[in-house]
């Protein structure tokens, strides 16, 4: 099985046509680039963060909900355009699956938006745009910076909750912990499951902590 570095790969494989294979690979490994996103709700609440530009809508769906600490209880749906998306398992009309549609699509050019909406009742609406295309290398989402509290879910007048603050650190934990075992895979269009990470399930160690409910 190839690791990290292909170029030793190659080398290590006594493959009768390793040296030509080597003079076709590129000098340098080929790098994802990074899109740095900015998702905003009402009232000054937003989350800057970085992912891979192969990344679905599936898993970016996942990636807002640490964000912004949502549950994952309900519905959601991504339009760019006249497109829908929604999870392919709760399918919504007229929506295409989410899994299906990589950010690189969804958001071709810089400033270019797409919306994101939780919970179909309360209609949380987010905002998403592309600021910036980056190069570094990440194995997982980074939270850069974010503003407000994470606000209510299923908010009860009767029962009033208090938000709980933004906390970089713990959001970025939490995302390191949650996506650990999910693998990025790339260039693969016939693949469903092929350049986002796949689900927990398929992915995590025997033995390894439930993340189903990311």
């Amino acid at each position: 099985m190839m690791g990290g570095d292909l170029h030793a790969d190659v080398r290590d494989s006594r493959h009768p046509e390793a040296a030509r294979l080597l003079k076709a690979l590129p000098a340098a490994p080929l790098r994802i680039p990074i899109y740095q996103l900015k998702i905003s709700l009402s009232r000054g609440l937003w989350r800057r963060v970085l992912v891979p530009e192969n990344y679905s809508l599936g898993a970016l769906h996942r990636v807002i909900q640490v964000l912004f600490g949502w549950s994952g209880d309900h519905l959601h749906l991504f339009e760019h355009g006249k497109r829908r998306y929604t999870d392919p398992f709760y399918p919504l009309e007229n929506c295409g699956d989410e899994e299906l549609c990589r950010l690189n699509r969804a958001l071709p050019a810089l400033r270019t938006k797409l919306t994101y909406t939780y919970d179909l009742g309360d209609c949380r609406r987010h905002e998403i745009v592309l600021e910036k295309i980056l190069d570094p290398e990440i194995d997982i989402p980074i939270c850069v910076d974010g503003h407000g509290d994470n606000p209510i879910e299923d908010y009860n007048p009767d029962y009033p909750e208090e938000p709980v603050p933004f906390d970089q650190d713990a959001v970025n934990q939490t995302l390191a912990e949650r996506l650990a075992y999910q693998t990025a895979v790339r260039d693969d269009d016939n693949d469903r499951r092929g350049a986002y990470p796949v689900s927990e399930r398929a992915a995590r160690p025997i033995g390894s902590a439930d993340l189903s409910h990311l």
